[in-house]
């Protein structure tokens, strides 16, 4: 990673609270099956089996705390904010999503779609540095203003989460620069492999479902330091909303 990124970045993934808060919030089944019996005892008999029935154990429920999919995956970027699954995501976890950059930016914007948004950009960095991390950001309108939502992965756990607001023409001018950087830099067709810049921007007629979104990835180190200092000034203004502890030695 470069220096510049890892000034800001790195710090984060000691910053306490994220998991354990997440953990708290969390209601599992059982939690909540003893709260209600505990509730229903003060009720008639007929309340008692209703509210009992309700908080019976719950299959879609539960699959929905525990998907770790990348359709969920993409979910964790667009909400931006911890949820009761965000802790999940960890390479020891079976099924958990393992980002493939073209999968995961083009997937994003489809889901941002379905999720009411107007996204207007996706872009992956990475993979970089020991622990095989990535950077993700979604931008998409909001009102007068373009909302930045990021979120960074190592060793397939969700360690940060944030967002940012900027203007319009701020985030105009930092899509220019990595369009005019791709004309000069050699870019690959094919997979993508280690320390790639990749930017994905919807078709023009704005669906995603068409497969003719923009596809543009920088692998050439300079301008991907150029970039990614762009990237950061955006992100620089927001909020960290969400913070996991690593242990580096894992």
């Amino acid at each position: 990673m470069p220096p510049s990124s890892a000034s800001l970045r790195l710090p984060w993934l000691i910053v306490p609270g994220g998991h354990e808060s997440c953990k708290e919030r969390e209601k599992t089944p059982q939690a909540v099956s003893a709260m209600t019996k505990n509730f229903v005892a003060r009720f008639p008999l007929g309340l008692s089996a209703i509210l009992l029935a309700v908080s019976c154990h719950s299959p879609v429920a539960e699959s929905y705390v525990r998907e770790v999919s990348l359709d969920a995956f993409c979910d964790q970027v667009i909400v931006g904010l911890g949820t009761p699954r965000t802790h999940l995501f960890d390479a020891y976890t079976q099924g958990s999503y393992h980002i493939e950059p073209r999968e995961l930016t083009n997937r994003l914007l489809s889901r941002s779609f379905k999720a009411g948004q107007i996204p207007i950009a996706a872009a992956v960095f990475g993979p970089y540095g020991p622990l095989w991390a990535f950077d993700v950001y979604l931008f998409h309108k909001d009102s007068d203003r373009i909302k930045v939502h990021f979120l960074t992965a190592a060793h397939a756990r969700i360690v940060v989460k944030g967002i940012a607001s900027n203007s319009p023409a701020e985030v105009q001018s930092f899509l220019e620069q990595f369009r005019k950087a791709a004309e000069t830099s050699a870019h690959s067709a094919g997979t993508l492999k280690e320390r790639v810049l990749l930017l994905v921007e919807p078709a023009a007629n704005g669906s995603s479902s068409q497969s003719q979104d923009v596809s543009i990835a920088i692998e050439d180190r300079g301008l991907q330091d150029r970039l990614l200092a762009m990237l950061e000034s955006l992100e620089r203004e927001g909020v960290t909303t969400y913070a996991r502890p690593m242990q580096m030695g894992r």
